[in-house]
Formats: C-alpha cells, sequence, structure tokens
C-alpha cells in the first residue's frame, strides 16, 4: 500500500508540531508543597535462642524524618534496627 506525497508531509507536520504546541501552553497549576509526615516508631521486646543461649532484644521500627532548613524534608525512608538488650 502506497501513501501519497501529501499524505506523508502532513503526518509529517503532525508530529513535527506537536512540541511547538505543548511548549506554548504554560502550567495551569503548580503542584502543592507535600505535607511533612510525622515521625513515627513501634517497639518490641523480644528474645531469640542461639545456640541454646537466650538473647533479649530491642526492635524498633520506624519512620524517622531527616531534618532540614527549609521544609519538607528531603526524604522519608523506614528503618528496623535490632539492638541486644541488657
Amino acid at each position: 500500500m502506497q501513501r501519497s506525497f501529501a499524505s506523508r508531509l502532513a503526518i509529517l507536520s503532525l508530529f513535527a508540531a506537536t512540541p511547538l504546541f505543548a511548549a506554548t501552553h504554560p502550567a495551569k497549576a503548580k503542584a502543592k508543597p507535600a505535607k511533612t509526615p510525622k515521625a513515627r516508631a513501634v517497639v518490641t521486646h523480644a528474645t531469640v535462642t542461639v545456640d541454646g543461649k537466650s538473647i533479649p532484644y530491642t526492635a524498633t521500627a520506624g519512620t524517622p524524618t531527616p531534618h532540614n532548613k527549609n521544609p519538607p524534608p528531603p526524604a522519608t525512608f523506614f528503618s528496623a534496627p535490632y539492638t541486644k538488650a541488657g
């Protein structure tokens, strides 16, 4: 199936002109700044047995918030450290 030169030129013109139209329309609304999440932690105390020895430990799961001079914080992350009790 052959396309005429005019139809190819019309299709090519549409693809070439699309970025020009997209660049002329400014963004309608700016994104709202993200809310600062609250730092949360859940602490669990438990015991594990290794080679017959009972080892008490504390597990703290949470979402600490890094501090920055200008809110909102630059990132959020999850941590779950396990520490030997006693």
